[in-house]
Order: structure tokens, then sequence, then C-alpha cells
């Protein structure tokens, strides 16, 4: 099985706030300031869904009405209302976003969620006056749905495969005094194994959310890593070789161009290179991410300049990064919001110890040398 791990630099934000939320999960019966969902197999709450619910949120509620059937019998009703009309007496899942979060009650949660952004989720329970409210949401419907996975995987739930989960069983679920608030580690994740059929539906529970994983033609989602796959070859192509040599890896003493690499520290090279992206993305409505691919032993060019900055760096890197870097800048100037990617493996795994990625440039470290039968951090050196 090989992850492929990707860590945007806003994380390092994101980091710094998640340690301020206290993430806490409690199942019991004991305490009378506690959220029943299930009571000796009976429904002990239902669910509000605004009556614009969007596609990811009424699948997200029917995925947890599913879920809680399994585990206790139970099966909890789904009622399409505004907050002023649920009745004062009763305990209410509110799940997405409803009118309620106009509500100040609730301004607590609606400011974690802005700082937790489209991926974060919260769940929490407001007891301290009726009616008693669960609140399950997020700033996005994909975080909604998000939340409500978090919330099943607290209480017990594991999806193993597409066709296996793992289900606790309960007569009475009691979430406590549950307080959580979070967000994914990485924002894009995707994992690859071997013959095993990963349905869509099971990457979602996962919260897989590279290509086509989370579903997101069918829950009207706005995806978070469209991402369209190119080579060096696709952004300078071959064929340029003829009336411009320079732009090709100085060899052995010569210009050659039967090889993937490129003479990254020619300026000719970033331009060439920015504009192949800018009509790629202007031929393809939607991308959000161009991936470059390169060759996990990458011919690296040897004239002054590039030798230069290798030995700057302590890596190949350094070169690929610097060409990266300034085809990112004129990208940013037409699609501000179109991420860059570089797919280190292999030679390019050796980060460059000067230069640092720009703002919309991912490094997606994909690491050829991992031992399976150890976590990751010991696997590699």
């Amino acid at each position: 099985m090989v992850y492929k791990l990707i860590w945007s630099k806003q994380m390092s934000r994101y980091m710094c706030i998640i340690g301020c939320f206290i993430l806490v999960s409690v199942i019991a019966s004991r305490s009378t300031y506690a959220f029943v969902m299930i009571r000796e197999s009976r429904p002990a709450c239902f669910i509000v869904l605004r009556k614009e619910a969007s596609l990811a949120e009424k699948y997200a509620a029917e995925e947890l009405i599913d879920h809680l059937e399994k585990m206790t019998g139970a099966v909890i009703s789904i009622r399409m209302m505004d907050y002023a009309d649920i009745p004062p007496n009763s305990y209410a899942v509110l799940l997405g976003r409803g009118d309620w979060l106009g509500n100040s009650r609730f301004s607590d949660s609606v400011e974690d969620m802005e700082i937790l952004g489209t991926q974060g989720l919260v769940v929490r329970y407001y007891g301290e006056i009726e009616p008693k409210i669960l609140l399950i949401s997020s700033k996005t419907p994909r975080g909604t749905l998000y939340a409500v996975y978090e919330l099943l995987k607290r209480i017990g739930v594991r999806w193993y495969t597409k066709d296996i989960t793992e289900f606790p069983s309960y007569k009475t679920l009691d979430l406590g005094d549950i307080d959580i608030a979070d967000i994914p580690c990485f924002d894009f994740r995707s994992v690859t194994t071997v013959n095993i059929d990963m349905s869509p539906e099971w990457m979602a529970r996962l919260r897989l959310n590279a290509g086509d994983g989370f579903m997101e033609q069918k829950l009207g989602c706005i995806p978070v890593y469209n991402a369209s796959e190119v080579t060096v070859d696709d952004l300078i192509p071959p064929s340029f070789f003829k009336e411009e040599p320079e732009l090709f890896p100085f060899i052995n003493g010569r210009r050659i161009a039967k090889t993937s690499a490129r003479c990254f520290s020619n300026y000719r090279c970033a331009v060439i290179a920015a504009d192949s992206v800018i009509a790629h993305l202007s031929r393809n409505v939607g991308l959000n991410c161009i991936s470059v691919n390169f060759d996990d032993a990458l011919d690296v060019c040897e004239c002054g300049e590039c030798s230069s900055i290798r030995k700057r760096e302590e890596s190949i890197s350094g070169t690929i990064l610097i060409w990266l870097n300034s085809i990112a800048e004129k990208v940013r100037r037409g699609y501000p919001d179109v991420l860059i990617e570089m797919v280190a493996t292999g030679s390019l795994e050796v980060p460059p110890i000067v230069t640092k990625p720009a703002g919309n440039i991912l490094i997606r470290l994909f690491p050829s040398n991992v031992d399976q039968l150890y976590p990751y951090e010991e696997s590699i050196d």
C-alpha cells in the first residue's frame, strides 16, 4: 500500500490554531448534561435540515441515519425546518448550514468554521437551554459530511473496505458533553491499494479527496483537488530542440534532447512552460492544480548555472523548484486559485536547503524507498 501525503503551506497556520481546541468525545450514560441520540433502541432525537439543504448535506443525514440504525436498531427521522420551529423540549441534531447559524447561541462554532476552512468540522453539544442541540456542521457541505464521519468514527465505526464495515452495538447512545472542532492534517489525501475495489462511497468515508474519491459531481461539491498531470515534455516539447537547443540539458559536453530533463536555470524554460500551463488551463475549465511529474532518476544539466544551483542547494530539486516558482508566479496573475504541484520522488526527494516553494506551489512527497513494515517516519532515511 502506498500513501500519497500532501502538506500545503497553509497547514502550518491551521496547526497552530488547532491546538487551541479541546477535542473531546465521550460515550457515557451517567451524565445528565449530555446529548442522548438513542435510548433503549429507540430514537431520542431527530435530525434537522434546512429546507434548501444541499445534496451533500442530505447525503450526510442519510449516512448518519443508516449507520446509527445498524448500531442501535433505531431509525432517526429527518425534519426540514427553521430553528424557530424546533419544539423547545426536544433533542435536535442541526445538520449542516441553516438559519440557526445566525443565532448568537452558536457564534463560537461559526467562528471555528471560519478558522478551520472548507474541510474543517464542528460537532458540538449545546445543552444549557432548550431545545437541546447537537450541532454537526462546517463551512461547506463537504465539511459537514466529514463531521458526520468523524462522529461515527468517535463512536466506534470502522470502514475497512467498501464491503466490510465494523459497527459497534448500542442500546443507548449518549454522546456526553461532546465538543469537537477539527480539520484533516493534510489538505489533499489519496491512497493507492493493490487489488482492492475503492468505491467512491468508501473513499468519502475515509475522507480521501483526490480525484473523484469524494463523489464531487454526485454531491455537488467543489473539488478540493482537481488536478491535471503533465510532464516536462508536455510543457517544453522535444520539437523545440531544433530552434532553441539551449533549453535542453548540457550533458557530456553537448546539448541533448533525448531526455525528459531541461536546462531549468534558463529563464526561457520557465516562460515557455508557464505559457503551456496557461494554455492548458484555458482549455480545461475547472482545474485547480497542475501536477508536474518527473522521471524518478532525472538527468541533470551540467551547464555552469545549473551546476552552481545544485551545489548551493545540495540537491537536484533546487533547480526544479526555482523553475516551478517562476512558472507559478506567472500563472498566479491569471489564475490565482490554481496550484502548481511538484511530484517529489526518486532523486527529487531530497529538498533544497535555500529555495522555498512559492505560496501557490505544492510539494507532493512520493517516496520510493518506503518500507511498508514500519511506520512512515521510521521507514526511510
